[in-house]
C-alpha cells in the first residue's frame, strides 16, 4: 500500500484558497490500481473514487485541467512521491500531455514536476523520516491514525490498507457498499494523513524561512523553502547567495566552499 497525500495552496494572485488532498493506491501482485482521492476544502469534502468509467488519478487530472482553466494553480506535495504517486500521474498523461509536462528526474524518481501549471513535490526530499515520527516531532495538532478499531478489533493502519488483499481491485472498491464500517474509515485515515502532512509542512516551511530571513532577509525572494525540489538543492542555492553577496559574483564559488571544510 502506498500513500499520495497532498497539501495543495493556490499560486494565482486572484486566488488564495488552501485545500487538502490525497490518494490512496492498492497493490495486487505487480499491479498498481489507484482507488480513491479525496479533496478536502475547508467545510467540503470530495472524493474521486475509482469506477468503470475512469480511473481516480484521471478524475484528479480532469479537476486539475478544470482549475487551470480558471486560472488556479497549485502547489502539490505528496509524500514519498517522487517514487510513487508522481509516476502513477505521469501513467496516466496523454502523448500531448507529456509535450507540456515538465519533469525532473534523480535516476528513476520524480523529484519535480509541473502540469498544467500546477506544481509537484515530495516532502520527503526535505524531511527524510515517516509520517508518523514527523507528526511527533512537529507537534502537530493532528497526528496520521497509526491503530483503528474495526469490529471491535485493534488493527495497524497497514493491516487497514491491506485489508483482504486477495480481493480484486473491483470487489475492494465494492467494500464501499458491502463493509460500508470499515470504506468510512478508510476514507478517514485517508484524510488525516492529508491533513496532517499539511500541518507538518506548514511548519517546516515556516521554520526554514524564519531561518533564512534572519541571514537575510532579500535571501527569502529566491531560496525560500519552496523555491526548490529538495533539502539539498536549498541549500547550495543558499550558499551561492551567501558567496555572491559576501563576494559580488560567483566566479570563484568552489574555493568559497572549500574553506567550509579547510577552514580560511
Amino acid at each position: 500500500t502506498c500513500g499520495y497525500y497532498t497539501d495543495y495552496k493556490a499560486r494565482h494572485a486572484k486566488c488564495n484558497e488552501q485545500t487538502l488532498n490525497g490518494l490512496i493506491s492498492k497493490t495486487f501482485s505487480s499491479d498498481i490500481a489507484s482507488n480513491i482521492l479525496e479533496y478536502c476544502q475547508v467545510s467540503r469534502k470530495i472524493a474521486f473514487e475509482t469506477d468503470e468509467d475512469s480511473s481516480s488519478v484521471m478524475k484528479f487530472k480532469k479537476w486539475l485541467c478544470m482549475q487551470a482553466s480558471k486560472g488556479k494553480f497549485y502547489n502539490c506535495y505528496a509524500f514519498n512521491g517522487a517514487r510513487f504517486d508522481h509516476l502513477f500521474f505521469v501513467s496516466t498523461l496523454r502523448e500531448e500531455e507529456r509535450n507540456h509536462t515538465e519533469l525532473q528526474l534523480r535516476g528513476s524518481s520524480i523529484i519535480g514536476m509541473q502540469f498544467n501549471s500546477h506544481l509537484f513535490k515530495d516532502p520527503c526530499l526535505f524531511l527524510a523520516n515517516t509520517l508518523d515520527n514527523l507528526c511527533h516531532n512537529f507537534k502537530v495538532d493532528v497526528c496520521k491514525t497509526t491503530e483503528i478499531i474495526y469490529k471491535g478489533e485493534k488493527m495497524t493502519s497497514l493491516e487497514l490498507c491491506l485489508y483482504k488483499s486477495y480481493l480484486s481491485i473491483e470487489e475492494f472498491m465494492d467494500l464501499k457498499n458491502t463493509e460500508p464500517e470499515y470504506w468510512k474509515l478508510y476514507i478517514d485515515y485517508c484524510m488525516v494523513d492529508c491533513i496532517s502532512l499539511s500541518h507538518i509542512w506548514k511548519k517546516f516551511v515556516e521554520s526554514m524561512n524564519t531561518l533564512i530571513e534572519r541571514m537575510d532577509p532579500q535571501y527569502l525572494r529566491k531560496c525560500n523553502a519552496s523555491s526548490c525540489n529538495t533539502v539539498g538543492s536549498l541549500a547550495m542555492k543558499l550558499v551561492k547567495a551567501i558567496n555572491k553577496k559576501e563576494s559580488g559574483d560567483n566566479q570563484h564559488f568552489g574555493e568559497y566552499v572549500r574553506k567550509f571544510h579547510k577552514g580560511p
